[in-house]
């Protein structure tokens, strides 16, 4: 929910100021948050599956955690930017 709500404060920020590298965020944050929601989705499936769970990749959380630090640092710039 973070990388989706810094993905929208984005595309306010270009409705605001015009700045087409807004849209460019907008649109990776939106990427990127569909993309941990279909991992999610897999992820839940293979937990569910019979079986010993596996661990989560090592990868898969870099991946989420630099995620969510650029979906933070897009918001709080796209709030500064617009005021």
């Amino acid at each position: 929910m973070l990388v989706c709500a810094n993905a929208l404060l984005a595309f306010r920020a270009y409705w605001e100021s015009g700045q087409p590298s807004y849209v460019v965020v907008a649109v990776a944050l939106s990427l990127a948050a569909a993309g941990a929601l279909g991992y999610g989705g897999w992820r839940k499936r293979e937990l569910l599956r019979a079986g010993t769970p596996t661990a989560v990749s090592a990868y898969a959380i870099a991946a989420l955690t630099m995620v969510s630090l650029v979906a933070s640092v897009a918001g709080v710039l796209s709030v500064l930017a617009v005021r």
